[in-house]
């Protein structure tokens, strides 16, 4: 064996080093992404309960109740997301 060949052997080794940190990298990015998105998935649907939960209790007001803090049963939906929206943009 000869330097030469001591040399194709070490560059041989560190290049599937390198490779194999590469592909670590983007293993590691790439569960990052689906963590992300598993977050955002579980963040939207809580975000949608909590939704829907505030639209079924102004439901259960009465008219009386509706008409003396100016929501109409109709608007009830509408009012809760622009609600929400308003409190995300904030």
């Amino acid at each position: 064996m000869n330097v030469n060949d001591n040399f194709e052997a070490a560059n041989d080794s560190g290049v599937a080093n390198v490779q194999a940190g590469v592909k670590a990298g983007w293993a590691a990015r790439g569960m990052v992404l689906v963590n992300d998105y598993v977050a955002r998935v579980v963040y939207n649907y809580r975000e949608r309960q909590r939704i829907n939960r505030s639209i079924e209790l102004m439901m259960h007001l009465n008219d009386n109740q509706l008409r003396d803090i100016g929501v109409a049963r109709a608007e009830i939906p509408h009012v809760i997301e622009k609600a929400v929206h308003d409190q995300r943009a904030a």
